[in-house]
């Protein structure tokens, strides 16, 4: 049996900042581990649908930042718990 185990955007330190007008607009400011992170679109379309998921949330924009570079020091407790840091 294979068990896949998966660490979110927010303990892996890559949510910068999140805004949210008063008419229930959305802007994500995250960047990546890498600039050259294969799954640069996957997870920036993954934040963008989980937060349109919110029934309150009319539009969301996500902006992607290279700076501050992330770096392992970003992770929440949590997130460096479950790499065993």
């Amino acid at each position: 049996m294979i068990s896949l185990s998966f660490m979110n955007v927010v303990d892996l330190g890559l949510l910068y900042h999140v805004d949210i007008t008063e008419d229930a607009n959305a802007k994500i400011t995250m960047t990546l581990t890498t600039p050259g992170c294969p799954l640069h679109d996957s997870i920036t379309k993954g934040v963008r649908f989980c937060v349109e998921g919110i029934e309150e949330t009319r539009n969301v924009e996500v902006n992607l930042v290279w700076e501050p570079a992330w770096s392992p020091d970003k992770m929440t407790d949590a997130g460096k718990s479950y790499l065993g840091r």
